[in-house]
């Protein structure tokens, strides 16, 4: 889908009581008529990148991604414990993509997408 993200101006109250107020600049994302989409629960986005970050997020699949994920370690908790373990024990010294493959094929879990690390619970 294409978007465009619409700037507005945002009055933020610093201290009403006295009257001091800031303006902010806020992000919508539009659609490409200007109809707003999503503008943050009326809040608008603080900056330009997590605009794009929430908008790649729901229009290129990004809640799919993570359902999927979250699907895959609720069906492999035994596996989702020992990649834990794994992770800890070579914390400052981080194992690669293809060791975490490895590890998998060994578990006897093929076609492991190593990205599914980003939601280990």
């Amino acid at each position: 889908m294409n978007y465009q993200l619409q700037p507005r101006q945002v009055r933020i109250a610093i201290d009403a009581a006295h009257g001091i107020y800031e303006m902010q600049t806020r992000f919508d994302i539009c659609d490409a008529t200007g109809k707003v989409i999503d503008d943050a629960q009326g809040y608008g986005y603080k900056t330009e990148q997590s605009a794009h970050k929430a908008a790649a997020y729901k229009f290129k699949g990004g809640q799919k991604k993570a359902d999927d994920a979250k699907a895959f370690w609720r069906k492999h908790q035994d596996f989702a414990r020992r990649l834990s373990e794994m992770l800890e024990a070579h914390f400052k010294e981080p194992i690669s993509n293809e060791e975490i493959v490895a590890f998998a094929a060994e578990c006897g879990i093929s076609d492991f997408n190593p990205k599914f690390v980003k939601w280990l619970p």
